[in-house]
């Protein structure tokens, strides 16, 4: 082998370019690769040219092919000048295609390819005449394809495409030399190199991209272990890297100063958490989240959503029920229980009022309450709005309510009416609602027999006049005290309880006289009972005065019983109970005959005197009667003929003990 040979060789490399890694950018790099494409179709058909122009050659002139074999030296020269005629010309392209941007590199590589082209054609004619050379086809053969190689190489640079039809067209031409191929490439050594860097460079940038990678991502892990993860947000404040204890004091710090306002009826508490041992905390919630972040995960916490952390809070029982029993309101004995409403009488008509709603706190009711409220720290607690009071069965609303009190007016508007002769008394509406037995709690109403005789009793007080003393007002203006011991009304008390009961109980209303023990003759609005009708007796001056209908009929002198005889004529309020003619008084040793006798006193009364010729001034004291007071016999005749039964006999003496100053 030559020492050109050699050289060719030792230039010659065996390589295959990567594809996947173009020398131009990515533009050049398509327009390159549609050259090498239309530079390898031509190849090939130069190679089937070249095979049929070979085939005529084998069938003219075979011995001519012997013998140009044998000229060995010469043709392998010919075949090292073309050669490096083709290296020279892909060394000239390989310059333009680096000085020239885009587009005149695929341009330089385009006029190559029919250079390289050509090349083949000539190897393939060279391999063709080696065939036939049998000592030095073997090496005839070798150096061909030596000296053709550096033009394929050329030609398939940039595209498997044209590598692909240059082989075709070689296996076409070397079927008869028993397909045996081999293929060299030219490589570009400066493109080969800034491939080779870049390589590296990516490698290098690769190694340290990773490097920073896991060295962020095992930090985070690290932090994650001893704080919260980035993006923690609790309660709507951001707490990444904190730990738990200083996210845990500030949270709690919140409600550091919390107490809650209780609001009674009367009253206002404040509770504090020193009071009853309260403990507000977000510990629990805290640690969970933290708990809950996996460090390894700690990526995934910028995808979480905002955590939230609850108070937990507890309190001593003990201390709290203390704490209430330090206040009157909820001690059990101090709370007054609610009423329902009640019915009053307002200008004689029953109406309906509100009942004390009491102060009764539901115990059970306010500590569940309580509890609630302290869950969610909420700082004001209203009893009464909240409905921990006991409330009345029955509000102002209920139907019940109204049908009691038209229960209670169906009694009070009865019309109950006692005569006294001819003057009406009524009840009024006040005392018969004061017999009602009222149960406010049930709503119902009845009438009571107790409170029914203490109503009779009490009327009877009031309205009856016997055996009560009178101020009496004298002929001459002045005022005088009567006793009373036979005179007047007097209400049958028993008998008139038992009707007055059945006519409230069953709605009964009445008008007439109610059953008496005694019976006045009148009845007037000062109780004196006495009337516009009446005899005056003035015992002290002996005068004797008829008065009727408020006119004085007669005045005349009398003769009174003999205080000398102890037969004194008593002073009082009387009245005639009878009236006779023609009678015979008796007692012990007298027989004396009347005309007229008007008992009013037992049996002292007024009658005539025949056996008295004067009357008036002090004969009393020595011809006093036996206690009945001697009239003039016209008188006697006048009071006799004009008075009745029942009519008043006021008797009375002018001295102290019955002058009224």
């Amino acid at each position: 082998m030559s020492t050109d040979e050699e050289r060719i060789k030792s230039e010659v490399i065996d390589i295959v370019i990567d594809d996947d890694e173009p020398v131009q950018e990515q533009t050049t790099e398509e327009k390159t690769e549609v050259a090498k494409e239309e530079a390898g179709s031509d190849l090939m058909k130069s190679a089937e040219a070249e095979t049929e122009k070979k085939s005529e050659l084998d069938a003219e002139a075979p011995k001519a092919e012997t013998e140009k074999v044998s000229e060995e030296t010469p043709d392998a020269a010919k075949m090292e000048t073309g050669v490096d005629a083709v290296k020279a010309e892909a060394e000239t392209d390989e310059a333009k295609a680096e000085a020239e941007a885009g587009t005149d590199e695929v341009k330089a590589e385009a006029e190559a390819e029919p250079d390289a082209a050509k090349a083949e054609a000539e190897n393939d004619t060279v391999k063709a005449e080696a065939e036939e050379s049998e000592p030095d086809a073997a090496k005839t053969e070798t150096e061909t394809e030596a000296g053709t190689e550096p033009g394929k190489a050329e030609a398939e640079t940039g595209t498997e495409a044209g590598t692909d039809a240059a082989k075709a067209g070689s296996e076409a031409g070397t079927d008869a030399a028993k397909d045996v191929e081999h293929t060299s490439v030219f490589v570009d050594q400066k493109a080969f190199a800034r491939a080779t860097r870049r390589h590296k460079i990516l490698k290098v940038l690769a190694i340290t991209l990773g490097s920073v990678f896991l060295v962020g991502y095992f930090s985070m892990v690290a932090l994650s272990f001893f704080y919260f993860q980035p993006n923690t947000v609790i309660n709507g404040v951001d707490y990444s890297f904190r730990n738990t204890e200083s996210v845990q004091k500030e949270i709690d710090g919140k409600k550091a100063g919390y107490s809650m306002r209780l609001i009674l009826r009367d009253k206002e508490i404040t509770i504090r958490p020193e009071d009853i041992g309260l403990v507000i905390t977000t510990e629990r919630d805290i640690r969970n989240i933290k708990e809950n972040q996996n460090p390894f995960l700690w990526f995934a916490a910028y995808f979480r959503d905002p955590n939230v952390a609850a108070y937990s809070i507890t309190y001593d029982k003990d201390k709290f029920e203390s704490f209430l029993m330090r206040h009157t309101q909820f001690i059990e004995g101090n709370m007054i229980a609610p009423e329902n409403p009640k019915v009053v009488l307002s200008n004689g008509v029953p109406e309906l009022r509100p009942g004390n709603p009491g102060n009764t706190i539901d115990m059970d009711k306010f500590r569940k309450l309580f509890d609630e409220k302290l869950e969610q720290l909420d700082t004001e607690l209203n009893l009464d709005a909240e409905g921990c009071y006991v409330r009345a069965k029955y509000d102002m609303d209920s139907p019940a309510v109204h049908a009691y009190r038209d229960d209670i007016e169906a009694y009070t508007s009865l019309k109950l009416t006692y005569l006294y002769g001819e003057t009406k008394v009524s009840f009024n509406s006040e005392q018969i609602f004061n017999v009602l037995e009222l149960d406010q709690d049930k709503l119902t109403c009845t009438v009571s027999r107790l409170k029914v005789n203490n109503l009779i009793a009490d009327f009877a007080y009031e309205h009856d006049t016997f055996g009560k003393n009178r101020i009496f007002k004298t002929w001459d203006g002045k005022k005088v005290k009567v006793n009373n011991d036979y005179m007047g009304w007097e209400i049958d008390q028993e008998a008139e309880a038992s009707k007055l009961y059945d006519a409230i109980f069953h709605k009964v209303g009445f008008e007439r006289a109610p059953e008496f023990l005694h019976e006045g003759s009148v009845y007037t609005s000062d109780n004196s009972d006495i009337g516009s009708s009446y005899v005056e007796i003035d015992l002290s001056n002996q005068k004797v005065f008829f008065y009727l209908d408020g006119k004085r009929i007669l005045m005349d002198d009398i003769i009174s019983g003999n205080p000398n005889r102890n037969a004194q004529t008593p002073g009082g309020l009387y009245a005639i109970y009878g009236m006779r003619q023609n009678v015979v008084l008796t007692g012990p040793g007298y027989a004396s005959h009347v005309d007229y006798w008007m008992p009013f006193n037992g049996e002292i009364g007024l009658h005539d005197a025949y056996w008295q010729s004067k009357f008036g001034g002090d004969l009393y004291l020595t011809r006093g009667s036996h206690g009945c007071v001697n009239l003039p016999h016209s008188t006697a005749q006048t009071i006799y003929e004009m008075g009745y039964r029942g009519l008043p006999v006021v008797c009375y003496w002018r001295n102290s003990d019955y002058l009224v100053k």
